[in-house]
C-alpha cells in the first residue's frame, strides 16, 4: 500500500480538501485499495472539526462524508509510514523538514510534485467562500496531475502521463 499524508497548518481546510479531492482523483486512476491518503497539520487542534468553508467546497463536490472529519497532527509515526507527503506551501516543507529531518527525500510541495512551479496554496482560513473556492480549484487542478504521476509510477495510468 502506498501511504500519501497532506499536510497544512490546522488540518481544518487545504490539507482534508486535499485528501477527498486527491483520493477521488486516483480512484479515478484506477488506484482504489492501492493508495491511502490522510492528511495532517503541523500545528493542527487535535479533534478540531473541519472548517465550514472547506465543509461546504466539499458537499458541493459530493463529499458529505468530510463532515467526520478530525484535525490530527504530523507526528514522527505518521512522516514515517508515508511513502509521499505533500505539503500546501514551501514554508510547510521547510518547517516539516526541519522537524522530522528523515522525510528528506519524500516531501514536496503540491504544486512541485504535481510539476505546476512553485506555487503555494494560500490558506483559506477565515475567508469568504472565494477563497475556500479558490484553494480548492488549485488542489484540484494538482491532484488531477498527481494522481496521473502516481498511476504511472505504480505502473497502472489511465491519463496522459505527465511531460
Amino acid at each position: 500500500m502506498f501511504c500519501i499524508l497532506v499536510v497544512c497548518t490546522g488540518n481544518t481546510c487545504r490539507s482534508p480538501m486535499a485528501e477527498w479531492i486527491l483520493r477521488a482523483m486516483l480512484d479515478e486512476q484506477g488506484l482504489t485499495g492501492r493508495v491511502v491518503v490522510a492528511s495532517g497539520g503541523l500545528s493542527a487542534c487535535e479533534g478540531a472539526p473541519i472548517s465550514e468553508g472547506a465543509m461546504r467546497i466539499l458537499q458541493a463536490r459530493s463529499f458529505a462524508e468530510a463532515a467526520g472529519h478530525q484535525a490530527s497532527a504530523v507526528t514522527a509515526e505518521r512522516v514515517e509510514t508515508a511513502d509521499l507527503i505533500l505539503t500546501m506551501t514551501s514554508f510547510h516543507k521547510m518547517s516539516l523538514l526541519q522537524t522530522f529531518a528523515q522525510a528528506q527525500g519524500k516531501v514536496y510541495t503540491v504544486a512541485e510534485y504535481a510539476q505546476l512551479g512553485s506555487q503555494d496554496i494560500s490558506d483559506p482560513y477565515g475567508g469568504d467562500d472565494l477563497a475556500y473556492q479558490q484553494a480548492a480549484d488549485l488542489i484540484t487542478e494538482a491532484s488531477q496531475a498527481i494522481a496521473v504521476r502516481i498511476a504511472r509510477e505504480l505502473g497502472k495510468s489511465k491519463g496522459v502521463p505527465l511531460q
